[in-house]
């Protein structure tokens, strides 16, 4: 006996911009959060039986045990999707069928790309049987061979849809392919050859040793992280900058006593700001402190030999006062 063919999906695709839908925002708003997790498991029974489910008195049970909802806010969030044209209001007035239009164009979608069988004949509303147009054609009657023509019609319209979708996935493959050669191309023009023992002299210079004391970098793994840092730096921007940058960076920190950024993140970010134009502001504002600061301590050395020498003097100018009134009671 041949295998009984599978009209039902592993899986279905869920959108990114799912809870951008302006219906989906709705639903949320007016009947809460958990509205989603209702209406997400109807797809999910939806697709796994094909592109539709007859909703019959089982069902809302079924769905309240799996969601953890009563029966009563089911049936209200099926009445808002309905209202909402999440399900066909047409579909389930007539028959009791829960399906829409975007789950049958997805199904239909699915199965192209899986190279499935499919059939969707039942409760069409891909080729909008449910139209204006279909209730008029329906009060006439279909010939043999208008059904012919409408299914080499559709076979053709399914052999169009799979041609461009090979087409799509040819463009994106080749795309994607000239992106990566174009990243590749980036790469090897922004690296730069560096000269032959340079990670040697790197790893033996004072400038590294430094580094890795002002920065704590003592292990032998954290070095050897703080080399390869370095070696990307030199691949990719100015080096003698960088060296530049960071000394200047140490020494200000270590004089305003600021906290200190880890290797890491500092090299990342050691361009974003002049690091030797601060450590000069630095400078210039401690030698004009210094300046006023001797200039004051000028002023009042002077003033203070100033004072010493007045009081010198009239100590002088009393002592020959009482000198010459000695001499004048001896005279006398």
């Amino acid at each position: 006996m041949a295998r009984p063919k599978k009209v039902g999906l592993d899986y279905f695709p869920l959108d990114i911009d799912f809870f951008e839908d302006i219906k989906i925002r709705k639903l949320i708003k007016y009947l809460g959060s958990k509205s989603i997790s209702i209406y997400t498991y109807m797809l999910c029974k939806i697709y796994k039986e094909g592109y539709f489910i007859k909703w019959d008195s089982e069902l809302p049970f079924i769905v309240s045990e799996a969601t953890g909802s009563k029966e009563e806010y089911v049936n209200e969030v099926l009445k808002f999707c309905l209202k909402n044209h999440l399900f066909s209001e047409e579909l389930y007035n007539k028959h009791n069928i829960l399906s829409s239009k975007g789950i049958q164009e997805r199904y239909k979608l699915i199965c192209l790309t899986a190279k499935r069988k499919f059939n969707i004949s039942k409760y069409n509303l891909v080729n909008s049987e449910f139209s204006t147009q279909s209730k008029v054609n329906k009060s006439k009657v279909i010939t043999s061979s208008n059904e012919e023509v409408k299914k080499n019609t559709q076979k053709k319209d399914l052999g169009c849809v799979s041609e461009n979708l090979n087409e799509e996935e040819n463009s994106n493959s080749k795309t994607s392919k000239n992106l990566e050669e174009e990243k590749e191309k980036n790469c090897e023009k922004k690296e730069k050859e560096l000269p032959k023992g340079f990670t040697t002299e790197l790893r033996d210079s004072q400038f590294f040793k430094n580094v890795c004391e002002f920065f704590s970098q003592k292990s032998e793994l954290l070095q050897m992280k703080v080399i390869g840092r370095m070696i990307s730096i030199a691949r990719e921007k100015d080096f003698e900058e960088f060296r530049k940058q960071t000394k200047a960076y140490m020494d200000y920190k270590n004089q305003t006593g600021e906290k200190v950024h880890r290797f890491q993140n500092f090299s990342f970010e050691w361009d974003q700001d002049d690091w030797i134009d601060k450590l000069k502001k630095i400078n210039q504002t401690k030698t004009q402190n210094g300046n006023a600061k001797s200039e004051s301590d000028d002023i009042i050395v002077g003033r203070v030999n100033v004072t010493k020498t007045e009081s010198y003097l009239e100590s002088r100018r009393r002592q020959r006062e009482m000198e010459s009134a000695r001499t004048f009671e001896t005279d006398i």
